[in-house]
């Protein structure tokens, strides 16, 4: 049996909108809480995955901004949006990928260099700062035969990976100064902790270009 088909939405921002990051950071935040189907829900239906693709594609010298999701999620994703955005303008779009992948291009990942418990930098650590807006930048520079799609797939991540990370935490490091293999506090739990505190996603960056 077939999973929900894919809805393809783009997303038009409104340049009067004040909105700051924090608008975005609740719209993540709702997604990770949404509950993850039984087991056996997943096996009867494979494709009714949790899960979203946030995408910003630069195509003919313009940026444009997708939200690629299962049609059950639809409303789930429109209303998140326009609660945090209420200027946005929400319409369907269509696949780009095709059209791309008519030329030559290649596919790139992004991966952690560092565990999972470490936290990225966000906008709270660079005030007044648009961490976006070096990519946009870049993006919008392309000349007219070049396009790039960075896609941002996600999906709730539960509760699992604060356990772990906590008892990692917990348990310490070993102390090199000691002789009878004693452990000391580990040196980046403060760090660690702030990530605790927030909802999880497991996220996977691609890129063609």
């Amino acid at each position: 049996m077939n999973g929900s088909p894919l809805e393809f939405l783009e997303i038009i921002g409104n340049r009067l909108s004040e909105e700051t990051p924090l608008a975005m950071e609740q719209v993540f935040a709702a997604f990770a809480n949404v509950r993850r189907e039984a087991l056996w829900r997943r096996m009867l239906w494979p494709g009714r995955v949790q899960y979203a693709s946030f995408e910003i594609v630069s195509v003919n010298s313009q940026i444009h901004f997708f939200v690629v999701t299962p049609s059950h999620l639809r409303p789930f994703i429109e209303s998140q949006l326009t609660a945090q955005y209420p200027r946005v303008v929400i319409s369907p779009g269509e696949d780009y990928l095709p059209h791309l992948l008519v030329h030559p291009y290649e596919i790139a990942r992004l991966r952690m260099g560092s565990s999972f418990y470490y936290p990225l930098k966000t906008y709270q650590d660079v005030k007044d700062v648009d961490l976006l807006s070096a990519v946009l930048g870049q993006l919008a520079k392309l000349p007219a035969d070049q396009a790039v799609a960075i896609q941002f797939r996600v999906t709730p991540a539960g509760r699992g990976w604060q356990a772990q990370a906590a008892r990692i935490v917990s348990q310490g490091v070993s102390d090199s100064n000691s002789s009878t293999g004693r452990t000391r506090t580990h040196p980046d739990s403060r760090i660690i902790a702030v990530k605790l505190g927030a909802s999880g996603l497991r996220t996977g960056i691609r890129i063609v270009a």
